[in-house]
């Protein structure tokens, strides 16, 4: 029997991840457990199950199965199965840090999983009043956290929010920005439709990014936007649209400039010192030549192991969707890819990005952000990817059942 999806069910869905998500932002501010935070997601396996999944049902042929349903499982069973192979025929080996190999493969793939399912069952979420207004209530929140944290500036002091702490964790730009990405396109999504008001929330969104001091994030931010305007403007007139944003862009850049042309954030998003002497960078090019040397370990299925022999840290992965490959192996990593093509193929196919769903257009925003940033500069970790990858897969099932488009 196919589970009926009632708007109560849906509203639960939506303020479960509106509260994960938001418990992560109140740990990076020490007003909830750091640890506790991460592992939230977690909880969305538990309620999949309660709850069941009915896209994925396998019927008795198996002619039957939707590519949908094949990918899902191919990818979860790739997530779960993967640790278990690398614990049977690698070490467990401890870099400098102090984290095992082991534990590290593990929690990544738990964490992926999380983030899959709860994907999936956000893709059956539909906008309602009552979303509506508890998502403009996190926003307003988060945006009041966000101020308390620009510490009289103009992007987040996360030195001083590190200093409120009582143990070793240091807060970072990724730590902050990662959940609120999905407040914010949440959000976005909302008011994107509606002219009125629409240009002050992209502004207010760019600068929000801005704030939060990641480069690959804020230009990936950037280059969604423009490229969902692309999309729905008529072609004829983009062009001149477009002129007019980077113009305006550049009129306030340079109106603001003289506010924060001094903050090292600034320095860092605009490579103010020279891409030469950009640290993160070259640390990130020095991984990703590591990659063509770890080919042949990591070819079956993955080896984290390979961190820790090359340079005795299990952060030193491709930070790209390379690192797929050098996590889970070439099978995994064709999947990904493939599920990627695929997923894009639908939606330009049904041109799911013209829908006048606020959901759709979350989902479609987030896909193309996360997808740029696993291209540039994001990595395995970033749970957007996982995120969108489980809303889509069954999203898409939706699209053909109810003929949303």
């Amino acid at each position: 029997m196919q589970y009926r999806w009632t708007k109560k069910y849906e509203f639960f869905f939506f303020l479960l991840l509106l509260s994960i998500v938001f418990t992560r932002v109140l740990a990076n501010f020490n007003n909830f457990n750091y640890s506790i935070s991460v592992w939230l997601p977690v909880v969305f396996i538990p309620v999949s199950l309660l709850y069941g999944l009915g896209t994925l049902k396998i019927k008795k042929s198996i002619n039957t199965v939707k590519i949908e349903s094949i990918l899902y499982i191919l990818i979860i069973g790739f997530l779960v199965s993967v640790p278990f192979f690398q614990m049977i025929f690698f070490q467990n080996l401890i870099d400098s840090e102090g984290r095992y190999s082991h534990n590290y493969i593990l929690v990544t793939s738990s964490l992926a999983v999380s983030w899959m399912l709860a994907g999936s069952v956000v893709a059956k979420v539909e906008s309602s009043l009552a979303i509506n207004v508890i998502l403009l209530f996190y926003f307003i929140l988060s945006l009041f956290y966000l101020y308390t944290g620009l510490d009289g500036g103009y992007f987040i002091d996360y030195y001083s929010l590190s200093s409120l702490r009582n143990d070793d964790i240091k807060i970072h730009h990724l730590s902050l920005t990662e959940p609120l990405t999905y407040i914010i396109f949440l959000t976005l999504s909302f008011f994107i439709k509606k002219n009125y008001i629409k240009w002050l929330a992209l502004l207010l969104m760019t600068y929000i990014m801005l704030a939060l001091g990641g480069r690959v994030s804020f230009f990936s931010f950037v280059f969604t936007i423009f490229f969902y305007e692309f999309l729905i403007s008529d072609k004829r007139f983009f062009l001149a649209k477009l002129s007019f944003i980077i113009f305006i862009l550049l009129i306030i850049i340079y109106s603001l400039k003289g506010l924060f042309i001094d903050s090292d954030a600034y320095k860092k998003i605009f490579f103010e010192g020279g891409i030469g002497q950009d640290s993160s960078l070259e640390a990130r090019l020095d991984f990703f030549s590591d990659f063509n040397n770890g080919i042949l370990s990591q070819f079956l299925i993955g080896n984290v192991n390979y961190f820790i022999e090359r340079h005795n840290t299990l952060g030193s992965y491709a930070h790209n969707i390379l690192s797929v490959f050098q996590f889970y192996g070439t099978l995994s990593f064709l999947t990904i890819i493939y599920t990627f093509y695929y997923i894009f193929k639908k939606i330009f196919y049904y041109k799911i990005y013209e829908s006048l769903s606020p959901i759709d257009t979350f989902g479609f925003l987030l896909l193309v952000y996360s997808f740029i940033s696993i291209l540039v500069g994001k990595a395995v970790l970033f749970s957007p990817m996982w995120f969108v990858i489980g809303f889509w897969l069954i999203r898409l099932r939706l699209f053909k059942v109810k003929n949303y488009v």
